[in-house]
């Protein structure tokens, strides 16, 4: 999105990542786009975080400016993330205004995600 990338959040993203964090929402750029796991270093590792943008909640949407590394869905549509929480887990599906599912998974293996 317009904003991009916000290198001052790479101690935060160390921090979360000791704490074996698994999932990072976040929302400034007015996007829907769905990350594997990844490190600091946005290199994919399968201790890293899975990063998901929201910021599809109503207000304009913006333009994809680049591709960046580990982006695994990209979807321009408002919508809301609705995230199913397990002991050992977690499933995702985005549900755009009109209620299609534009992105979602089976799991929280990357392998079994459907687009």
């Amino acid at each position: 999105g317009e904003h991009g990338d916000n290198p001052d959040m790479r101690d935060i993203w160390d921090l979360l990542q000791s704490y074996n964090v698994e999932i990072a929402l976040t929302g400034h750029d007015h996007i829907y786009e769905r990350f594997a796991p990844q490190n600091s270093n946005r290199l994919r590792s399968t201790t890293g975080l899975r990063q998901f943008i929201i910021g599809t909640g109503g207000a304009e949407l913006y333009k994809f400016m680049t591709t960046s590394p580990n982006s695994e869905s990209r979807v321009s549509a408002n919508g809301v993330l609705q995230l199913r929480l397990h002991s050992d887990s977690y499933d995702w599906q985005f549900l755009d205004t009109f209620g299609f599912t534009r992105d979602r998974n089976g799991s929280s293996d990357p392998n079994t995600c459907t687009q």
